[in-house]
């Protein structure tokens, strides 16, 4: 009888270090150094900037670089949301164009489905969404957020029932003090992918050829 050997893959990490200005007069020289999870170099990692349709391998300590030709026009840009908070049984959450399709499903530890807690579609601004009903009996909940194509998943406890007046609401707007907790949004306009046989692949958007 043949056996099968189970394969384990090692994870890549990628440091990324960039020097000068971009600009339409000037190149631009990107460099980083792919690691393994113990900080080790790896070698002959292939190393691809996706949207410059770069490549370059790492050398024998890992490190790599590549000039991004001047006047290059990133062709994909993608905007990043901010990453929602979670405060007590509260999450605090932003949306940042129009029509943005929002679903927010409640689960007992079973995986049963309780609810749909929120399932719009919103307008860009702050929110602040308290998923648990009031009736639900002390246990812990699953709540899975689904903003556009992302999603989220938390677990939120109910300890001798729910106080009166805190039951499923979804809130717009929030104060200065929670919005400025939320993750800045970010523009992505490259990735830097790594791969080499034997490792799970690793990506690192960037939204600038001149960031660090």
């Amino acid at each position: 009888m043949k056996s099968i050997s189970k394969i384990t893959f090692s994870f890549l990490c990628i440091l990324l270090c960039a020097s000068g200005m971009f600009s339409f007069s000037y190149s631009q020289t990107l460099s980083g150094k792919v690691i393994d999870e113990q900080g080790v170099g790896i070698k002959d990692a292939l190393v691809r900037l996706a949207n410059a349709a770069l490549s370059d391998t790492t050398g024998d300590d890992g490190t790599w670089s590549m000039k991004i030709p001047a006047g290059i026009e990133p062709f994909v840009r993608r905007v990043l949301l901010p990453v929602p908070v979670l405060k007590g049984t509260t999450i605090y959450f932003a949306i940042s164009d129009k029509n943005i399709a929002v679903k927010a499903s409640v689960y007992a530890v079973s995986g049963r489905l309780m609810y749909h807690a929120v399932n719009l579609k919103l307008t860009p601004g702050f929110y602040s969404l308290h998923p648990l009903k009031n009736e639900l009996s002390p246990d812990i909940y699953l709540v899975r957020l689904r903003i556009g194509g992302v999603t989220r998943h938390y677990k939120l406890p109910v300890i001798g029932g729910m106080a009166s007046g805190s039951g499923a609401s979804l809130r717009s707007g929030v104060d200065m003090q929670q919005a400025e907790k939320l993750t800045k949004m970010a523009v992505i306009i490259d990735t830097v992918k790594v791969s080499k046989a034997g490792y799970a692949p690793s990506a690192v958007p960037i939204s600038s050829y001149g960031d660090g």
